[in-house]
C-alpha cells in the first residue's frame, strides 16, 4: 500500500488541508517493492518497475499527476537527471506518444523529505510544507479547470 506510516500521515494532512479526500486520489509508487534498507532505487529497478506504473496511468486516465519526490519527478516529467529544486514550481508533461497519453505533471517534495526538514514544526507549518501545499494547490487547480 503506497504512503503509509508517517509519510502517509503527512500526505493525509496535506490532502485534508486542501479539501481533497484521499479516497478520491489514486496513489501509486514508482517501485512495486521496497529496496533493502530503504535505499534510493537503482536505475535498473526503476526501469524494471516503470512499465507497471505506466500501465496504471493508462488505465486510470488521470487529469493530473503529482510526483512526490525526485524519483517520481524524474520518471514522470521525462527529465531523468534534474534535481528536485529544478523540477518543482512548474507544470511538466507526462507523455506516452505510442498510446496517445498526455497528462500534466506537478512535481513536489516527498513527505519523508518534508518530515526530515521540519522536525520541530507542527504538520503543515514548515517552509517545506508550505512549498508542497503550493505545488498541490497548483495540481488541484489543474484538476478543477480540466
Amino acid at each position: 500500500i503506497p504512503f503509509v506510516g508517517r509519510a502517509g500521515e503527512r500526505l493525509n494532512i496535506w490532502l485534508d488541508m486542501l479539501g481533497v479526500p484521499r479516497d478520491t486520489a489514486y496513489i501509486a509508487n514508482v517501485l512495486k517493492c521496497r529496496p533493502p534498507n530503504n535505499r534510493d532505487p537503482l536505475p535498473e529497478e526503476v526501469a524494471r518497475c516503470s512499465p507497471f506504473l505506466h500501465a496504471q496511468i493508462r488505465a486510470i486516465q488521470p487529469k493530473v499527476l503529482i510526483a512526490l519526490g525526485r524519483f517520481a519527478g524524474n520518471l514522470l516529467s521525462g527529465n531523468r537527471e534534474l534535481p528536485m529544486y529544478k523540477m518543482r514550481g512548474r507544470v511538466w508533461g507526462y507523455e506516452e506518444k505510442k498510446h496517445g497519453v498526455k497528462v500534466p505533471v506537478v512535481v513536489t517534495y516527498h513527505p519523508s523529505y518534508v518530515l526530515r526538514q521540519s522536525r520541530e514544526a507542527p504538520p503543515g507549518k514548515s517552509d517545506a510544507d508550505a512549498k508542497v501545499l503550493m505545488d498541490l494547490r497548483q495540481a488541484v487547480e489543474i484538476l478543477r479547470t480540466s
